[in-house]
């Protein structure tokens, strides 16, 4: 394998565990009410998924190029714009605390500003962009089955979490554990060499 391919190789290992363990991590201070810490820690995760989501939607491109297109792309905008609005954590922390401001009113504001708004629309993708990964790594058997078993146990809990309202609660870490479930394993295979590409196996019949 070229030198290049191997360093690859190993950052993408090195995202698949980390990325969604900081994403997690900070995820836990928001049951806690600290908004500020976690927006100081999950954002860098959820950054270092970008080339992991990525990766596999390019695998699944080798198998249906307009799908596979199709999943790279969102892979690309809704996770780099759902990293740009947990930066919003700690600024709304920060609003909250030194100018005494309410959640409700930094909501308000967010959903009527139109800079802010579009980034908002494309990080609430951001569990659509998981299942439709899932989707194409269920139908062409590309990798374990349970990879995008457990995306799509993830993404589900998440939109539900969100539609009752506890996603600022104790449930919120539930979906990114999951997540963290499905990419541990392919992490650590990816950074000992164990596998080639992010999922170690092409197509089977």
């Amino acid at each position: 394998m070229p030198k290049y391919q191997q360093l690859m190789q190993k950052f993408l290992g090195f995202a698949c565990i980390v990325g969604p363990l900081l994403f997690f991590i900070g995820a836990l201070f928001l049951p806690l009410g600290n908004q500020g810490i976690g927006g100081m820690i999950a954002p860098y995760g959820v950054a270092l998924l970008i080339p992991v989501f990525m990766e596999i939607g390019r695998w699944i491109g080798q198998v249906q190029p307009r799908y596979g297109f199709v999943c790279t792309v969102l892979a690309l905008l809704t996770t780099a714009s759902s990293t740009a609005a947990m930066f919003t954590w700690a600024t709304s922390e920060a609003l909250i605390n030194d100018l005494a401001l309410t959640h409700e009113e930094i909501g308000l504001y967010i959903g009527n500003d139109p800079y802010i708004f579009p980034f908002a629309i494309l990080s609430a993708l951001f569990p659509i962009m998981i299942m439709l990964l899932a989707v194409g790594l269920w139908r062409n058997r590309l990798g374990p089955r349970w990879v995008p078993a457990l995306f799509v146990v993830g993404a589900v809990a998440f939109l539900l979490f969100v539609v009752g309202g506890y996603m600022e609660g104790t449930m919120f870490p539930a979906p990114v554990f999951i997540w963290l479930l499905a990419l541990l394993p392919m992490g650590w295979r990816l950074w000992t060499g164990e596998m080639d590409g992010i999922l170690g196996e092409t197509a089977v019949a």
